[in-house]
């Protein structure tokens, strides 16, 4: 299964625990001090939303079941001059391979395949969370 992936950033995460719990109808599945993840079936969506000082949309992305799906839509893309790969990388609390991409607007997608936990929500240094 693919699932949508839409990374929020938010000025108050309890304000947007609730409208969020409200508008898909479920409670988040994973809650942190400084992070939100909704992981649904219906609709197939991963939404995160991590505190930040500009709301707004971090990134979007497609959260895929395996490894072969995230290297056949490398494969399908091709070579883009934006392209950034990461192979194990700590982010969200999750442990992923992924790669990147802008579309042609500059609008950032990330593709990426999750196989463990992590501790953290993101090194300091880490652009993973959009």
């Amino acid at each position: 299964m693919k699932r949508i992936h839409i990374h929020l950033h938010s000025s108050d995460l309890a304000t947007a625990r609730d409208f969020y719990t409200r508008l898909l109808g479920a409670e988040p599945t994973r809650v942190k001090d400084d992070y939100l993840q909704w992981r649904l079936d219906d609709p197939a969506i991963n939404l995160a939303i991590t505190q930040g000082s500009e709301p707004g949309v971090g990134h979007l992305g497609l959260d895929l079941q395996d490894s072969a799906s995230l290297l056949q839509i490398r494969d399908r893309v091709g070579q883009t001059p934006t392209q950034r790969a990461e192979a194990g990388v700590a982010c969200c609390y999750r442990r992923s391979d992924k790669v990147w991409y802008a579309d042609p607007d500059g609008i950032s997608w990330e593709t990426f395949h999750s196989f463990g936990h992590a501790a953290q929500l993101a090194p300091l240094e880490a652009s993973c969370c959009g």
